[in-house]
């Protein structure tokens, strides 16, 4: 039986520290693993993959920016918790909107 494919998930330096900031002090390949879950989990839920980054759900309070690779797979940007204070997110008919409060003011 041939294995799975397992689209290689690419994390930036950024979304690394954000996530162990906001989530826990874990290792890449188990963060990788909560993330390909997470991806999975949202493109059969419906995520559109051609329209650039999107915003998808890791855990209750735990939002991940992913966007479709280049080179195939998935670039992690950035990890958000949905109780951090200085952002606002927001869904809308067109999509996922995260925008700083700072920036409206």
């Amino acid at each position: 039986m041939p294995t799975k494919y397992r689209a290689p998930i690419i994390i930036s330096s950024h979304a690394i520290k954000r996530w162990r900031e906001r989530v826990g002090n874990e290792k890449v390949t188990k963060i990788q693993a909560a993330l390909r879950c997470a991806i999975r989990s949202a493109i059969k839920s419906g995520m559109d993959v051609r329209n650039g980054a999107s915003v998808i759900n890791v855990t209750e309070d735990v939002r991940a920016v992913v966007s479709p690779s280049l080179q195939g797979g998935w670039e992690i940007i950035t990890i958000i918790r949905d109780s951090d204070p200085e952002l606002v997110f927001t869904e809308n008919a067109a999509g996922n909107e995260l925008r700083s409060e700072a920036a409206e003011e």
